[in-house]
């Protein structure tokens, strides 16, 4: 339908222009399903505009103006289920600055949703200061942002810190915080944690160090008495591969003994993998319930199936101080290995006793 249709009262003139423009009502309908008026077009039943394969329809207004829809549905591709409802394969909407700059979105086929920036900038900004609260989250507490105080939490609605991890579990991939290994900085920066895969390490004031571990503590008595046989007191696991160079193992061992009489001694030993590292006598004596402190120090100079290690031992019976030869020697680093501490007496007597009662393995490194 080629025509001009005009209306013209006292303020406005309403020129509305249709050019190669055909309107489509249905094939019951009539054209006065649509009314044109000086200030509105207005229809009784639904109406369809067809413009034709490939052509455009474009709704236009100048001096600013607004382009304003009622309060029904928009559906693009689809009829709408939604105030905005916009159906595709593809890219299904695109919001931009210029053409060059924008950012688009679309949805898979199994319900994804994938965000594509364009231009020099992928900055996402979520201001929420205009609002009283204004507090983000995914999932309610997945991860919750609380503006007010800028705290974050994962897991943790009510976060009381800049960062607040919920608790882990017993369940496997549960643990609050983990590290994945890799390569450490080539220059300390403080404040910065990192982790290689065999020791964690903090950094202050530039300088980064080994940050010390402790297991294997003990909890109950062990005693040892009237026998010759070698018992154990102690047990550690180190797992293949975690003996590096440069580390540092001490076993710490608190209790109290006593001897029949001034010819009784024992003799401790500290092994690694059935391997006796080094071997530390007591001196002959006549004590009742004195205090026992032993620290031994192992040192992983070298790694591999003959990596080398340096130990060395002290301590403490009362007044004794007991101690042994420092000595170096050989240890293989690739498999699981147990750190072991025996204790064995020179006669089976009833009043020699020696009883373990604090125990642990330190790492450094």
């Amino acid at each position: 339908m080629k025509k001009y249709l005009t209306s013209l009262n006292r303020q406005n003139l309403f020129i509305i222009t249709v050019l190669s423009l055909m309107l489509v009502f249905g094939a019951t309908k009539a054209f006065a399903a649509l009314t044109f008026s000086s200030t509105a077009i207005t229809g009784t039943d639904a109406t369809t505009i067809d413009v034709g394969a490939g052509n455009t329809l474009s709704l236009q207004t100048t001096n600013n103006g607004n382009v304003l829809f009622g309060t029904g549905k928009v559906g693009i591709g689809t009829t709408p289920a939604a105030m905005l409802h916009i159906l595709g394969t593809t890219e299904q909407f695109r919001l931009g600055y210029d053409a060059s700059s924008y950012w688009s979105g679309t949805v898979a086929s199994d319900g994804g949703l994938t965000f594509l920036n364009a231009g020099t900038d992928g900055d996402i900004n979520f201001d929420l200061s205009g609002a009283t609260d204004g507090d983000f989250s995914v999932n309610t507490d997945d991860l919750f942002v609380d503006t007010s105080t800028g705290r974050v939490g994962i897991g943790e609605i009510t976060p009381t810190a800049v960062l607040h991890l919920k608790a882990g579990t017993a369940t496997a991939a549960a643990a609050p915080l983990k590290f994945t290994p890799g390569t450490i900085n080539t220059t300390p920066e403080s404040g910065a944690m990192e982790y290689d895969g065999s020791s964690l390490y903090f950094t202050q004031a530039a300088v980064r160090r080994f940050v010390t571990l402790g297991n294997d503590i003990r909890v109950t008595d062990t005693v040892v008495t009237n026998t010759t046989t070698e018992t154990t007191i102690h047990t550690s696991t180190i797992a293949a591969d975690e003996l590096k160079a440069g580390k540092m193992y001490k076993v710490t061992l608190l209790g109290k003994t006593t001897t029949s009489d001034n010819a009784q001694y024992f003799t401790l030993r500290f092994k690694m993998g059935g391997t006796t590292l080094i071997t530390v006598p007591m001196l002959a004596d006549n004590v009742s319930d004195d205090h026992f402190k032993t620290e031994a120090y192992i040192t992983i100079r070298t790694i591999g199936a003959s990596g080398t290690y340096a130990a060395h031992v002290e301590g403490t019976i009362g007044d004794q101080v007991i101690s042994a030869t420092p000595v170096t020697g050989s240890v293989d680093t690739t498999v699981v290995q147990d750190m072991v501490t025996t204790l064995q007496w020179n006669e089976a007597k009833a009043l020699n006793t020696f009883t373990i009662m604090q125990a642990v393995l330190e790492v450094v490194g």
